[in-house]
Parts: structure tokens; C-alpha cells; sequence
């Protein structure tokens, strides 16, 4: 799923911005890299995905995808790659992650969750009891 959001869309837009100055690729990179991975939170979360542990298994090799990608990809230029490998949506993805991939959750570890939106990422599990 990440392979062909980065060859359709994440890709493109790092060749664009390339061809402008050097000053606008470094403000619009973190943004179309956040953009694009919020917005598949966003539609995680719209379209209420029950998120089996292979799902968040399969979530998480899609985000180490994209971040590899970032750090590897000539289309990236190099000064950008460690900023744009640590940008606080990849925090907030890891914090769902806390959420969607451990066999059992404690009281706790929703109630310590960072994320404003951490009950609505638990109600996407789905385990078999």
C-alpha cells in the first residue's frame, strides 16, 4: 500500500519541488510528507478499519516503507532526509502503533497515550476473543 502511495504521489511531488529553489523544497517537504501520511490516518479513522494485528503489523512495515524510502531515495535531497525521517507525524504514528499492536492493552497505556484520538484508534482493533 505505501510503495504505491510513495511511486504516486510521494515521488511526484519530490520531483516538482525539486525543481524549484532551494528554499521552498525545504519548507514544502515536511509538509507533503506529513500531509500525505496524516491524511492516511485520517482515513483510517473515517472509514472505521477494524485493525487486526497483522493490520498493524502491516501498518508498521508501510510506515518503516515510507521512512526508508526518505532516507534512501535520490529524490530526497540529503540535507532533508534525517529531518524529514523525524517528523513528528512518524512520533504520532508510533504512538498509534503503541495502540494497534500490542495482543492486550492496559487501562493505562490508553490513559497515558499521547494521542488526543487514543480511544478512537483502540475501538479499531479488532482481536478475536
Amino acid at each position: 500500500y505505501m510503495q504505491r502511495i510513495v511511486d504516486e504521489i510521494l515521488a511526484p511531488a519530490c520531483k516538482t519541488i525539486a525543481v524549484g529553489p532551494p528554499e521552498s523544497g525545504a519548507e514544502l517537504l515536511p509538509r507533503v510528507v506529513t500531509a500525505i501520511l496524516e491524511a492516511l490516518l485520517r482515513h483510517l479513522l473515517r472509514i472505521k478499519a477494524r485493525i487486526s494485528l497483522q493490520g498493524a503489523q502491516r501498518l508498521q512495515n508501510d510506515i518503516d516503507y515510507a521512512r526508508n524510502w526518505i532516507q534512501t531515495s535520490p529524490l530526497v535531497p540529503r540535507a532533508r532526509m534525517r529531518e524529514l525521517s523525524n517528523l513528528s507525524v512518524f512520533t504520532r504514528l508510533g504512538h498509534v502503533l503503541s495502540l494497534l499492536l500490542p495482543p492486550r492493552l492496559q487501562p493505562e497505556q490508553i490513559s497515558e497515550s499521547p494521542l488526543p484520538d487514543a480511544k478512537e484508534w483502540v475501538a479499531r482493533r479488532s482481536r478475536t476473543k
